[in-house]
């Protein structure tokens, strides 16, 4: 919609080699108030630069719309299980520029959810900081992940709870734009097989919602009738 800060991947219609989808438009869509991006078999279908694709996924992105920097964002989610998914929701540089990167909730086909960022060194590459993974996370039901970023310090959260907290002068300082992305990943790729894959597998989404103190940014509540105005998220204030 024109209205909400999200779009597809425009003419890019595939992300990476190591993926086995490509970007198809009817595989992000809003139903029962929530976001789905359904990971679903493919006819046959050829890009440039890579062999044909036989699965398509779906990517909802903030770029040319919405970007931010400092705040606190949150997604309600459940993660498809599957032994080729690879959903993501993650951010990079609204500049164009790599990195920096934050994987916020990124769930590798082993099964593992993992969170972590790359940022500029001291040499002004890319420096991972891995803040490990969601340990014990039955992320095949509803949970929320959290990301908090100010001067110099980054922290990630699971259900309103801190796992992990990074603090540097190298936090990066940009804008940065917000993706929610499917996933089908070729064999091999951390631990993928598409053998055993049961399709369709979907990404559902509750809500995005972004904060800043004070100041209620953004709700991506994909439910017209859920108010959360006046609550309290790990100490960002929704004042709309």
């Amino acid at each position: 919609s024109s209205t909400l800060p999200w779009n597809n991947n425009g003419t890019n219609r595939w992300n990476s080699v190591n993926d086995a989808y490509w970007i198809a438009d009817q595989c992000t869509y809003v139903t029962n108030g929530s976001l789905v991006i359904v990971n679903q078999n493919s006819p046959p279908t050829s890009f440039p630069g890579h062999s044909a694709f036989h699965y398509e996924s779906g990517w909802a992105q903030s770029r040319y719309k919405m970007a931010y920097t400092w705040g606190y964002a949150e997604i309600r989610a459940q993660y498809p299980n599957g032994t080729a998914m690879w959903p993501t929701w993650w951010m990079l540089g609204a500049n164009g520029n790599w990195p920096p990167e934050v994987d916020v909730a990124e769930r590798y086909p082993n099964g593992t959810l993992n969170h972590g960022m790359y940022y500029a060194g001291a040499g002004g590459t890319g420096t991972w900081t891995s803040g490990g993974q969601y340990a014990n996370d039955p992320i095949y039901a509803m949970n929320t992940y959290g990301f908090e970023w100010n001067p110099g310090y980054t922290a990630w959260s699971k259900n309103g709870s801190v796992l992990v907290s990074f603090a540097s002068q190298y936090v990066p300082s940009q804008p940065v734009y917000m993706i929610l992305s499917g996933g089908v990943v070729t064999n091999g790729s951390n631990g993928g097989s598409l053998a055993s894959q049961t399709f369709p597998a979907y990404f559902t989404i509750d809500y995005v919602r972004l904060f800043k103190r004070a100041e209620y940014i953004y709700n991506g509540d994909f439910s017209a009738t859920n108010n959360q105005s006046g609550s309290i998220v790990g100490g960002w204030t929704i004042s709309n």
